[in-house]
């Protein structure tokens, strides 16, 4: 008898067909990643946010502004610095507008 050194027609074809077959019914979970990663990126973004205002309000917490309707805070100096970035603040919490949100 003759000894086979490698794969006949007919296995070649068979493992073409199984691999299709297993292609068509992943590519719809993978053609949905885009917007998977959009929303994760905007998670991202919302977990950012939700962050600074925590550290914002702590520091107002500290400087003991939380309570009062309107305030300002230094973020990166001491209380009464003169070229410090500071923050506008509605009850501790950052204002919306542009220098609330730095």
């Amino acid at each position: 008898m003759r000894r086979q050194n490698g794969f006949t027609l007919i296995e070649l074809v068979v493992v073409i067909v199984i691999l299709g077959i297993l292609a068509a019914t992943a590519a719809p979970k993978f053609m949905n990643l885009q917007s998977d990663a959009r929303i994760s990126a905007l998670d991202g973004l919302k977990a950012s946010l939700k962050s600074g205002v925590s550290m914002v309000y702590s520091k107002a917490i500290l400087s003991g502004v939380e309570r009062t309707a309107t305030g300002k805070i230094c973020l990166d100096k001491v209380a009464g610095a003169l070229d410090c970035d500071s923050v506008d603040l509605v009850y501790g919490r950052p204002a919306a507008s542009a220098t609330g949100i730095v």
